[in-house]
């Protein structure tokens, strides 16, 4: 009988306890960052991501010294997958 491996759950919830808080103390260094060195903040919410995108890339590039920093970024203006319950085009 063949036998998969099964994930353990516990050993799940610390994984997404850790990307949580690498995610957390990303958000925080960045808007840190953004906050100390801009001169204006931005009004429209495209341009406030736009910055903010920019502050997440160096924050991560600061945490990847201590291995702190996150392997996947969020993405900037990602569009939402299609729901294949509605009709094409929705």
């Amino acid at each position: 009988m063949l036998r998969l491996s099964q994930p353990k759950i516990s050993k799940g919830n610390k994984l997404w306890f850790s990307l949580e808080s690498r995610l957390l103390d990303l958000f925080l260094l960045a808007m840190a960052m953004m906050l100390r060195e801009g001169k204006s903040f931005p009004v429209k919410e495209d341009s406030i991501s736009r910055k903010l995108d920019k502050y997440i890339r160096k924050a991560n590039e600061k945490l990847r010294k201590d291995n702190a920093h996150v392997d996947n970024l969020p993405v900037f203006q990602a569009q939402n997958q299609p729901d294949h319950d509605l009709p094409e085009g929705n």
